[in-house]
């Protein structure tokens, strides 16, 4: 599987659930999270200079997958998404990652 993940896998298709269910303040904080922008181009997605690539993020010894957020790299939009055990585990370390991530690093 490229970067360790398919389409098909439970962590792609848990991510793209967990999109859908986001509010639209969720949505603006998830966007600002994965693109470094607190909104999208004229164009959409397609105005990046990249497409978003979901990578599987390996665990080190002795930390759970679980416990860890994901990280993204905003200028390559690549996501490096952990291997959680559950859509619950998922859903908690994301919205800790894109409130607490906020202002980090911005494109503006």
């Amino acid at each position: 599987a490229k970067h360790g993940y398919r389409a098909r896998d439970r962590q792609i298709t848990d991510f793209v659930a967990l999109l859908c269910e986001l509010t639209v303040p969720q949505r603006r904080l998830m966007l600002r999270w994965l693109t470094g922008s607190p909104r999208l181009p004229k164009t959409g997605f397609a105005g990046f200079p990249s497409r978003l690539t979901v990578v599987a993020r390996e665990g080190r010894v002795g930390v759970k997958s679980d416990d860890m957020l994901p990280t993204v790299s905003t200028c390559m939009l690549y996501l490096k998404l952990p291997r959680y055990s559950c859509m619950d585990a998922m859903r908690k370390q994301f919205m800790t990652a894109i409130v607490e991530g906020q202002n980090s690093f911005d494109m503006d």
